[in-house]
């Protein structure tokens, strides 16, 4: 199918079974760009990588932690990558060296990874709220 759309569109598909196989937490996305067939992507957030960013993030590196942050370092990521022009594998792996290559996604991910996942509903203001990001 061709994409229809004047800006690049990227679609977090959910977390990918067997990435643990790779070394690391692997999260998929579809992407779609303006005159171009849909892409599936997969990005690879090593489990070096995941510490890192956990250390970066003030957070403990937990597999959900690691779900979390292979969501948002590989849409950071591919929102670096395609205006460049970069060409989009199939499959992109991160290593801490890559990430601290790209200071602008580290920014990003400090910010998103350390901040709270949801408000606490009212009432619930001595449950710990969870760990995460919002939508």
């Amino acid at each position: 199918m061709t994409a229809t759309v004047d800006e690049p569109v990227i679609r977090f598909e959910g977390i990918g079974a067997g990435g643990e196989l790779w070394g690391g937490t692997q999260a998929n996305f579809s992407i779609d760009l303006p005159d171009q067939n849909v892409r599936e992507v997969a990005i690879i957030v090593n489990a070096p990588a995941a510490a890192f960013l956990a250390e970066l993030a003030g957070r403990d590196d937990t597999e959900e932690f690691r779900e979390e942050v292979a969501n948002l370092a590989g849409e950071a990521w591919l929102r670096l990558a395609i205006p460049r022009g970069e060409r989009l594998h199939s499959v992109i792996f991160l290593s801490p060296a890559k990430l601290q290559g790209e200071p602008s996604v580290l920014d990003e991910l400090r910010i998103r990874a350390s901040m709270p996942a949801r408000p606490v509903p009212a009432g619930a203001e001595n449950e710990e709220a969870p760990a995460g990001i919002s939508a």
